[in-house]
């Protein structure tokens, strides 16, 4: 790629801003709208194969869309997404002006005054609020990543783009992947032992920002990726006064407790990180060569000042009282068996294309009318529903589809029986969401009580109770329950060798995650 390139027949490549494994970003300029972007370029080489390739590229889609729906100041905005030439795909974003935090860290002697660093882990906190709302995780938050504009307002880069190099995306189960990418100095214990996320990962991270933009050095820091894992997976955080920086306690009691071993004793979400760090956000100094002053009068603060009046009156209180609309005629619904099944098709077309939320409409909007024809409890209705379930786990829209499932599982079993399949289809993927919402105690009870369940169906030696008992296995380390998970996968690599052979993927995938384990916990169950 060369400046003047024009890609997609009108983003013009103006000059490269940075180049590395994944590919390279340019700032470009839009011919059609007349404006500055940036482009950013992955080369399909770093996905592997050629199907490993094609399903990136289908990733890329999805991340696209899902940050597109992340309405907030505080994320670059997605223009566009394609592929480019044979090899590569493009994402054109907003241009953001300003320096990464990693940038100004630099510029301001390695660290930050306290004000600075509590208005960049809130307005971090602010972003994730929305974000992990959507279930957006974003697994790569580091200083690099975070970029302070000349108006102190923070915007957070590349949402998205590390979910697009992990094989077990496409998986709504706890599996294993092999490599999990992102930056092992701000990389969770529990996303580096088996992969598992949740925004409990992305709130690790902050802790990793906080303490580094407050003293200047990263938490964990050792002479290879892999022993700085380690550390991240084994040892306790030093504190701030350990670097000589003094900082009121509720400041690191807040950093000790989001980097808690185990994900459920950090702060329950990144809202309550924000009002925690707020009330240090006073007195801000300027930072020479960072800020700018705003312009007078400046629009952005009119405007702000505007919804924040508005916010502190209009928007509380008890709902606004409506006069009762008058009774409308009994309508007729219109419905027929073969329009819920070409619905049915249509939405698992649009679910296999990215459309999520296309297809969770069009399903619920059936939903409705079989309700209203049929009744609740019909088989068809039912079935519907575990359609639109099933579509929301895909979009990673946990906390419904988790609410979705566990009502359908008491409905199916009334009507099938609590063993059917669909029943225990059902409570596997509400184990699914929660585990995805962070409730990890919560999914390992869940699966749990399915296991014999399970075995029950269809045999202690089935691929689907392995599967389980590898999945329970795997959240107990999430929880680092290692009195617990220790006899229970040496029994499961026993069980496997056995009976699928030592050479079979499964057996091999549960070898490596007990070696692994024997690193982040060594010297026990031994």
């Amino acid at each position: 790629m060369d400046a003047g390139d024009i890609v997609a027949g009108r983003y013009e490549l103006v000059f490269k801003i940075g180049h590395g494994g994944m590919g390279e970003v340019w700032q470009g300029f839009d011919q059609h709208l007349d404006r500055h972007i940036a482009i950013k370029f992955l080369r399909d080489a770093i996905f592997g194969d050629l199907d490993a390739s094609a399903l990136a590229r289908k990733r890329l889609r999805r991340e696209a869309r899902a940050t597109a729906r992340i309405d907030h100041p505080g994320v670059p905005t997605i223009h566009d997404f394609g592929p480019y030439g044979d090899d590569q795909v493009f994402l054109v974003m907003e241009h953001v002006e300003g320096l990464t935090v990693m940038d100004l860290l630099h510029e301001q002697d390695g660290r930050l005054p306290l004000p600075w660093a509590a208005a960049v882990g809130a307005q971090l906190c602010a972003v994730l609020t929305v974000a992990h709302a959507e279930s957006l995780i974003h697994r790569d938050l580091k200083p690099d990543n975070l970029m302070l504009r000349p108006d102190g307002t923070l915007k957070v880069l590349d949402f998205g783009i590390v979910a697009l190099l992990d094989p077990a995306m496409e998986d709504t189960k706890i599996t294993e992947a092999g490599f999990y990418p992102g930056t092992p100095a701000y990389m969770a214990p529990e996303y580096i032992t088996t992969g598992a996320i949740s925004p409990h990962t992305d709130l690790y991270a902050v802790g990793c920002i906080l303490h580094e933009l407050l003293c200047g050095e990263k938490v964990f820091q050792a002479s290879t990726p892999m022993a700085t894992a380690a550390m991240h997976m084994n040892d306790e955080p030093p504190t701030l006064d350990e670097f000589g920086v003094a900082v009121p306690e509720e400041i690191q009691s807040l950093i000790s407790a989001l980097l808690k071993k185990v994900p459920e004793e950090r702060p329950q979400s990144a809202a309550e990180v924000y009002e925690r760090l707020m009330p240090f956000v006073v007195d801000l100094p300027s930072l020479p060569g960072a800020t700018a002053p705003a312009p007078s009068p400046d629009p952005a603060r009119m405007y702000a000042a505007v919804a924040g009046r508005i916010a502190e009156t209009a928007l509380v209180g008890p709902p606004a009282t409506m006069s009762p609309a008058p009774p409308r005629p009994p309508r007729t619904v219109r419905f027929s068996r073969e329009d819920v099944a070409a619905a049915r098709a249509q939405a698992e077309e649009l679910a296999g294309d990215g459309l999520y939320t296309q297809a969770v409409e069009l399903l619920r909007s059936k939903v409705g009318a079989a309700a209203e024809a049929l009744g609740t409890g019909d088989m068809l209705v039912l079935a519907l529903r575990k359609d639109m379930a099933d579509v929301m786990l895909l979009n990673r829209d946990f906390q419904h589809a988790s609410e979705e499932f566990a009502d359908l599982a008491v409905r199916l079993a009334d009507l099938a029986g609590p063993l059917h399949d669909l029943v225990l289809d059902c409570r596997h993927k509400e184990a699914g969401a929660l585990a995805g919402l962070g409730h990890n105690h919560k999914a390992v009870e869940r699966l749990r009580a399915l296991l014999p369940d399970y075995e029950s169906t269809y045999g202690h030696t089935s691929d689907e109770v392995f599967d389980l008992r590898e999945e329970i296995g795997r959240l107990l380390m999430v929880n680092r329950r290692y009195d617990t998970v220790w006899p229970m996968l040496r029994g499961l690599l026993v069980d496997l060798g056995q009976y699928k052979g030592e050479h079979h993927p499964a057996t091999e995938r549960v070898r490596r995650l007990i070696e692994r384990l024997d690193q982040t916990h060594e010297g026990s169950g031994n």
